[in-house]
């Protein structure tokens, strides 16, 4: 009984080493893509696709969470192996992304927010995006700030 405490220490300390491991990948993934990557990078780091979709003479290979089985992931890879465009949606793996966490992580690349409304049908829908590195990441939020996608080209 008195080592109960010990053991759900060290429960506690492996359970958020874990978190900082996937959160470490998402970011390396992110932050690291270079236009030059080949399929072999997104390989090494995310495995196989659960899904090839190919279209004009393209392929797009889709990750799902283990979770929640929805799409984590979407690599476009071109028929040169090499890597067009990535993107990632963190609500479909159970992580939340505060706008305020990226602008902060990427406040050196030159951010800029910017707010579209459309017309649709009969009402207005309202994007939110946040474009860093001269359009090269974009960033898809809502407007309770949490970020629903993060595209890198």
């Amino acid at each position: 009984m008195k080592y109960l405490p010990l053991l759900l220490l060290c429960l506690s300390c492996s359970t958020s080493q874990k978190q900082n491991q996937d959160s470490y990948i998402f970011w390396d993934i992110l932050e690291g893509y270079n236009p030059s990557w080949d399929k072999e990078q997104i390989l090494t780091k995310l495995g196989k696709p659960q899904e090839i979709i190919k279209q004009s003479g393209e392929e797009l290979w889709l990750y799902r969470s283990p979770k929640t089985h929805f799409q984590s992931w979407a690599i476009g890879v071109t028929t040169k192996n090499k890597i067009s465009g990535l993107a990632y949606f963190p609500t479909s793996s159970g992580k939340s992304i505060n706008i305020s966490d990226v602008e902060e992580r990427w406040k050196t690349q030159d951010c800029v927010h910017k707010k579209e409304s459309k017309l649709i049908a009969d009402s207005y829908q309202t994007t939110r995006t946040l474009n860093c590195d001269n359009g090269h990441k974009i960033i898809e939020y809502n407007k309770y700030n949490e970020v629903s996608g993060i595209s890198v080209k």
